[in-house]
This record gives C-alpha cells, structure tokens and sequence, in this order.
C-alpha cells in the first residue's frame, strides 16, 4: 500500500465509523495517518495501530485499523483488502480468527466484503497482551460463482495487533544445593538492555529471608547474584523473587531451588591384590581365581556400588567384581573375585576400584576419583 493509498484508508475509515449506524455503538476510531506500510505494528500516540500482510504469492494485502489492546475493552479491527499495486479489491470471500495469550476470542469461518471496509469487534479483552489475527483468503468473486473464484485460495495470513510487553524471569543455576555449594541466581530481563536495577531476594522455607540484592543487567539484560550455602542454612525448599520498573510498569518474576544437606564425602582409602581371606599378595596364578580387597570410608549412611576391573599386561579387562552395599558411616572393606584365564598375559596387571552411586546405565554417577594397584600375573 503506498502512502497516498494509507492515507485515502486512514480518513476513509475516520468516515465509516462516525458514519455507520451500525458500528457507531463501537466506539470511534480517529485514524488521520500511518507512517509506512512496512507490515509491521505502526501506533501513534493516540494508541490507534495499523498492520498489514501480504499472501504468499505476494498478489494481496489485508490491512487492518485496530487500536492498542486493553484489557476490560472490546478491539475494533477494521478489514480493507487491496492489490499489491494498491488498487482496492471486490468481491472478497475470506474467514477471520483472532487469539489472546493462546485463547481463540474472536472467530467468523466466512465474510463476503463486497467493496470498500468493513469492521469486526472483539469481546472485552481479558488482557493488554497482543492480539494474533489469521486472515484466510477464501476467494475473489461473486457469491454464487464460487467455482469461478480467483485468488491466493486457501492463503494464510498472520498479523499482530499490539506489542508484546518485556517479561522478567528467574532462573537458577541449579534445582537442588548441598552446603558448601555456590548457588548463582539470574534474572533475565526481556527486552530491556544494560543498565537496569534488578531486585533479587530470597527466603528460606520458614519464610526469613536470606538474600536480598539490587543488581544491574549487562548488555544482554541479565543481572546475576552468587552466594555460597552455608551450613546453617536449613534443608528445604526456598523462594526467589526479582522486581524491576521499567516503562512505568513493574515487573515481577519468580523462581524456587531447594538445599538437600551436606554432600557425604566418601573415598576411596585403597585397592590391593589379595587372597580369599583378605591377606595382600604380589601376585596371582594362570587358571585361579585371584582376590582384591577394597577398603573405602564415608563419612554417612549411604548406598554404593563398589566395582574392581582387572587389567591384564596388555591392557585387556580380565572381569569385573562389583557389590552394591549401603555403606555406615566410617571404613568398610569388601573382597571380590577374579577368575584369570589360562591365556592371560603374564607380566603386570593392573587392579582399577571405583564408587559410583549406580551403575551408569541406571544414571549412577562416580562418588569419588578411581584408585588403582598393581599385581603380577604369572
């Protein structure tokens, strides 16, 4: 649509509806300009916006006079179809929807527009979100002749009406924290950029709170805080909530991460070549069964998988022993068996022990640094 042509819709418009008994019940709309036809949202100060789209094969353009959504207030939308060169079109056949924060609240599956605009109206909007409108081309021709209809048949346009408001969430670092844990809190601030104060607080689940902040954003709109958690911090689940004010507006987001206690600190005190009693031996025998004893130490009651793997001089896993056991508090020492092939290698094996909390396949994890020893297979 050329600017001329804009302008021609704009008072058009101002006219139809101080004209129409029909639509004046709707209220006035007072459209004297529009400053392009870029298809994008244009609003003037008095709130009045207009958008257009064109079909895919880029033959039509569906405009539409709105105003800035309200919430408690209906939304007039009023409909002129034109050419790409801008020539007004006749005898228009298409099905209009519009949607609200993914609720359909406007919806007519066929209008015939005989020349000219026309006018559709909202319910009360529940919100001041954008309103989305799908514009579905159904035809060009006269109401009886469908099978003469010409056109983008089927073609779907997308407009918005409005602008979608910045939006303040909050994130952590992680859902769960153990003491001792450093616990790093972001607020994201939509499209606001550098430079905007943020306040970050956060509560324990008695509802005290333990944090409160003003952080600025940096260039991508993010403001972060990092605190450790100490020990006297209690288990539960805590609260975080950010603010800001930005655009005469506040913004509020909000966000939960829990503290599970201390992580048990669990090692690994040693692995050695034994026989079946325990007693450490430097060597095991072609065609026996040889022993390893692992001794670990934890510092609570826990459950773990203990495995030993046996490497032989050339680096082949002669088998693995393992035992899962729950664990109390102190050192706990366990003997698993090996048998050693008649083919192994001989000269100097290697005895790999490790804790995991599961095996791996079960989403088990390692619960300390692998330790190793060494035994000669002869």
């Amino acid at each position: 649509m050329t600017k001329n042509t804009t302008l021609v819709f704009a008072i058009a418009v101002s006219a139809m509806l101080s004209m129409s008994p029909v639509l004046m019940n709707t209220g006035s709309l007072s459209f004297m300009a529009f400053a392009d036809d870029s298809g994008t949202n244009n609003t003037d100060n008095s709130g009045d916006v207009y958008v257009n789209g064109t079909s895919t094969d880029g033959s039509v353009v569906v405009n539409i006079a709105s105003k800035t959504p309200t919430a408690n207030q209906s939304l007039p939308m009023v409909l002129y179809f034109t050419y790409s060169n801008g020539t007004e079109i006749d005898e228009m056949h298409y099905s209009i929807t519009a949607e609200q924060d993914g609720n359909q609240i406007f919806s007519l599956p066929h209008v015939f527009l005989n020349k000219g605009m026309t006018q559709h109206n909202t319910p009360p909007l529940t919100t001041d979100d954008p309103v989305n409108v799908q514009v579905t081309i159904l035809g060009i021709g006269l109401p009886y002749d469908q099978q003469h209809w010409i056109g983008p048949i089927g073609d779907v346009i997308n407009l918005q009406i409005g602008t979608a408001k910045s939006t303040l969430s909050v994130t952590t670092d992680q859902s769960s924290y153990h003491h001792g844990d450093t616990a790093t809190i972001s607020a994201t601030f939509g499209s606001y950029g550098q430079g905007n104060d943020i306040g970050i607080t956060a509560s324990d689940p008695n509802g005290t709170v333990i944090l409160s902040r003003a952080v600025q954003t940096d260039q991508n709109g993010v403001a972060q805080v990092q605190f450790k958690i100490p020990d006297s911090y209690i288990d539960g689940t805590y609260d975080v909530t950010a603010t800001a004010d930005a655009g005469g507006m506040t913004y509020k987001g909000t966000a939960q991460f829990s503290i599970e206690g201390t992580i048990p600190h669990f090692t690994i005190v040693s692995v050695e070549a034994t026989d079946q009693n325990g007693n450490p031996v430097s060597s095991f025998s072609r065609g026996s069964t040889g022993y390893a004893k692992i001794t670990v130490s934890t510092d609570s009651n826990q459950t773990a998988l203990i495995t030993t793997d046996l490497f032989d001089a050339n680096s082949v896993s002669l088998g693995v022993g393992s035992v899962k056991t729950n664990l109390g508090a102190g050192e706990s020492q366990m003997i698993v068996s090996f048998y050693i092939p008649q083919n192994a290698v001989v000269g100097t094996a290697n005895i790999y022990g490790d804790a995991f909390s599961d095996w791996p396949s079960n989403n088990g994890t390692p619960l300390t640094d692998e330790v190793s020893s060494s035994v000669e297979i002869q």
